[in-house]
């Protein structure tokens, strides 16, 4: 190689060099993490509706700002789950009717987008069972552990019990069979708090639920709602007044017993996440495993597409495993929104059941709800905001003020 050459390499090669180091000093590109939490599909009496989209709202909050501080979608899962399973009217623990063998029994499920994943099943007399299916992701080789497995490392890694007044025998619990009972295994204190709240809402909510409406709708600014209809196509935000079909559901007093919180989040790393807590049927005769909450596929899922959380009908959704379905529609052309719809016709054809809600993220993060049952309370926080809804024709948006740390903060305080 000539003198000349030799130079003219020697040059490239600083270039090369020195490039790398630009590059490096360049900060990454900054990801907003996000978060969407759903409390089951079903038929929610409208006195309640609003006190579970509160408590829906709270836990997303709470996940987000674990996500702001640098936590992982894993850590987000975990709280806004824990968070739901304490919680009157999306708690199940607080509501629950025993089995016939006087226990509670709850299953519970988490899985990461790397296809790692840990379940619970036939679980007792444990406060989260949401924390004991991440132990079970994180410090075992198994994917599923039931019963005395299950107690046992439940005991290994000193999770909390279930407080003892949630374990009362059948026969000392009320007969009312309303799962939304004040009086049911709650203390004088909560029952006061709760009354007041109940007057309070039927006093200023209920009867004046046009005024609350518009004023929520004034709240979202033009820009704000066209963000929520790029992420959330089908929200129309009707008015309630003069639909009928609205207003037959409203009558309905019982709630689908699908006794399911679930969340699904996307952290700034974008690694994804997503968790299912669920309780079995009530009365049976012997345990059983709820397919949405052991099964993966069917309640939940994640790959490199995305993740998803669904909630509904077990026997149903054990028969189709719609959550693998969902995802793995993520990778075509076509909106995400589009793809989940169209998995939920084909379920509904097939299966005839319409009691199902989805939450789902894209391996961007983009998030999306969806669901064919007339309730399902959800809610989503992303760029600084809070996405929420329960029917329909509900969809609303609030601006987060109280974050700890400005959105672009970058730096590691991660667990």
């Amino acid at each position: 190689m000539c003198d000349y050459c030799s130079w003219i390499e020697q040059i490239l090669a600083r270039i090369n060099v020195e490039s790398k180091l630009l590059q490096e000093r360049i900060p990454p590109p900054r990801v907003d993490p996000t978060v969407i939490v759903h409390g089951g599909a079903g038929i929610i009496p409208k006195t309640k509706r609003k006190f579970m989209l509160e408590e829906v709202k709270s836990a997303a909050l709470e996940a987000y700002k674990t996500l702001i501080e640098g936590y992982t979608a894993v850590d987000a899962v975990d709280t806004a789950i824990s968070r739901m399973e304490n919680t009157l009217y999306l708690n199940y623990m607080e509501e629950a009717y025993t089995h016939t063998n006087e226990e509670i029994i709850m299953d519970a499920a988490i899985m990461t987008n790397n296809l790692n994943a840990g379940c619970v099943g036939v679980v007792c007399g444990i406060e989260h069972p949401i924390k004991l299916a991440r132990e079970v992701l994180e410090n075992t080789g198994h994917a599923l552990v039931v019963e005395s497995g299950a107690q046992k490392l439940a005991r290994k890694a000193k999770l909390p019990k279930l407080p003892q007044k949630y374990l009362m025998k059948q026969s000392d619990k009320p007969t009312d069979n309303s799962i939304f009972s004040a009086d049911e295994m709650i203390s004088e204190e909560e029952h006061c708090n709760l009354s007041c709240s109940i007057d309070s809402i039927d006093n200023s909510t209920i009867n004046n639920e046009n005024e609350v409406n518009k004023s929520d709708d004034i709240k979202c600014k033009e820009n704000e709602i066209s963000t929520i209809k790029m992420y959330f196509p089908q929200c129309q935000f009707l008015e309630t007044e003069g639909n009928e079909e609205l207003r037959k559901s409203d009558s309905i007093v019982s709630f689908h017993e699908a006794r399911t919180v679930g969340a699904v989040a996307y952290d700034r790393k974008k690694h994804l996440s997503s968790g299912i807590s669920t309780m079995g049927e009530s009365m049976t005769v012997i345990r059983s495993l709820n397919a949405i909450g052991t099964v993966i596929g069917c309640g939940i899922y994640a790959d490199e597409n995305g993740c998803c959380s669904i909630s509904g009908n077990s026997k149903t959704i054990y028969c189709y495993a719609p959550a693998r379905k969902i995802v793995r529609r993520f990778n075509s052309k076509t909106t995400m929104m589009l793809e989940i719809n169209e998995e939920l016709e084909k379920f509904e054809n097939e299966t005839g059941e319409s009691q199902i809600g989805v939450i789902a993220l894209n391996k961007k993060g983009e998030p999306s709800v969806s669901f064919k049952s007339l309730d399902f309370p959800w809610a989503c926080c992303r760029n600084g905001c809070i996405y929420y809804g329960c029917k329909e024709c509900d969809k609303f948006c609030e601006e987060i003020t109280n974050l700890s740390r400005p959105l672009d903060c970058m730096c590691e305080r991660s667990i």
